[in-house]
């Protein structure tokens, strides 16, 4: 009787695993379109080469997984707040260093329009 409840309870994590591994998978294909999207528009009003297009891409990506992982771990209200803030001031000076200093507020505006 013990092995069959274990069977069952281990079957069970085995299926809950695989359907979060999923929803992960899904969410990151999100992430990337997005990402792609933002980065080609933003690319465009700025005039920035490919390289600099796809470091941008990459740069939004790492972001939002950054912030998606901070939104779903197990952390108190002021705990959540620093690792957003972490991400934002990661991607700030990833950008940063992308983009000119000096054009980085026009990027700000462009990338908050997109959200």
């Amino acid at each position: 009787m013990k092995s069959i409840l274990k069977i069952t309870l281990s079957l069970f994590a085995f299926l809950a695993m695989g359907l979060t591994a999923s929803a992960q998978e899904i969410s990151n294909e999100e992430i990337q379109s997005t990402a792609e999207m933002q980065a080609k528009k933003i690319g465009d009003q700025m005039e920035l080469s490919e390289s600099h297009i796809n470091k941008l891409e990459a740069s939004i990506v790492k972001f939002h997984t950054s912030i998606e992982r901070a939104e779903s771990s197990n952390t108190d209200k002021k705990g959540l707040s620093n690792l957003k803030r972490r991400a934002h001031n990661s991607f700030k000076k990833e950008v940063k260093a992308i983009v000119s200093p000096e054009r980085f507020a026009y990027f700000m505006k462009l990338y908050q329009s997109l959200n």
